[in-house]
């Protein structure tokens, strides 16, 4: 996982920073980064079985959607 403490893990900012084009601007990079801590964070807490189910997931999102 790329997350530990809260904090990422350079090895997952190297891999991110290696996807973008070779010409970005800051807002980009920044996108792309707090995307990343986004995406991080929820691997972590379904580690921590705080996370939501995918049939829980769907119904949630049911309710948006209609």
């Amino acid at each position: 996982m790329g997350v530990r403490n809260g904090l990422l893990t350079k090895r997952v900012l190297l891999k991110s920073v290696k996807a973008l084009p070779d010409e970005f601007t800051i807002d980009e990079l920044m996108e792309q980064l707090i995307a990343l801590q986004k995406i991080e964070r929820g691997f972590k807490e379904m580690a921590d079985d705080k996370g939501l189910s995918t049939a829980e997931a769907r119904k949630r999102m049911a309710r948006w959607l209609t």
